[in-house]
């Protein structure tokens, strides 16, 4: 598949920028778990997603020839993975606006564990060159589901994420906890179909924040969120085509929904 050309001087320009060791790569690749139920649903041409479409917005998935995310284009964000296989060593935002086009972002010493996991990654702001870099650090249970992952930058600045599941490995319980802003805690349910989004893990990344990386974790689709903190309740309906794959999305607060179309 064709990466973006039109972003192909920018690339070029920031490749001595983009730089990771492969090591943790080539370390992970043949030791990452085939029967997981992430890299089973995404090697299956059937369920793997081709775009995400919402009323402001088409966002188009690219894979390469292991079933790796390539690139994800939208029409204001668009990021490039560079790596080996199913496995990035770094990634590059770039964001779109009426004045230009700008590398928004760089995401860096992207680590895996050895069951093929993302445990570590840097971010950096190559528009804002005296803005610090973010450490990110990643933990998972036996299950591999991620149970938490902490943010530190220079200045000393903390936010962490802590994760609780089921035992169908669906998210129960998150608790944001911010510098300065204290405890974040959400309850959630999930309903008994697959989720698409399972354990992709630059997905995180390019989610980014809490609401969307909520939707990531869990094994199926993502019902019902109650934000302890706010006392509101949120809800989703999804609705399924004939093969049980997630082809709507809605979030009833405001009757905002997104569609999903697969290769």
């Amino acid at each position: 598949m064709k990466k973006w050309k039109s972003v192909a001087a920018l690339l070029l320009a920031v490749s001595t920028i983009v730089s990771c060791s492969k090591s943790s790569v080539e370390k992970a690749g043949d030791r990452a778990v085939e029967n997981n139920a992430s890299n089973s649903l995404v090697r299956q041409s059937s369920t793997r997603i081709k775009a995400m479409i919402s009323s402001s917005d088409t966002i188009r998935f690219y894979y390469n020839r292991e079933g790796g995310l390539d690139s994800v284009i939208g029409k204001y964000d668009r990021y490039i993975v560079y790596g080996k296989g199913k496995y990035a060593d770094s990634m590059a935002h770039y964001f779109k606006s009426d004045f230009g086009q700008y590398l928004e972002n760089l995401y860096t010493k992207i680590k895996y564990n050895e069951e093929g996991r993302m445990i570590e990654y840097t971010m950096t702001h190559p528009r804002f060159p005296g803005w610090p870099p973010a450490r990110y650090i990643l933990h998972y249970n036996q299950s591999g589901d991620l149970t938490e992952q902490r943010m530190q930058v220079e200045n000393n600045q903390k936010k962490e994420n802590f994760y609780r599941y089921n035992e169908d490995n669906d998210l129960v319980w998150n608790n944001t906890v911010i510098d300065g802003a204290g405890d974040h805690i959400c309850t959630l349910r999930s309903d008994g179909q697959l989720n698409p989004f399972y354990k992709m893990d630059l997905m995180y990344i390019i989610f980014g924040y809490n609401e969307k990386q909520q939707m990531l974790l869990s094994k199926h689709n993502l019902v019902e969120v109650y934000r302890e903190y706010e006392g509101r309740l949120i809800t989703f309906l999804n609705e399924y085509d004939e093969d049980g794959r997630l082809i709507k999305k809605t979030d009833l607060r405001y009757n905002d929904y997104f569609t999903l179309s697969y290769y």
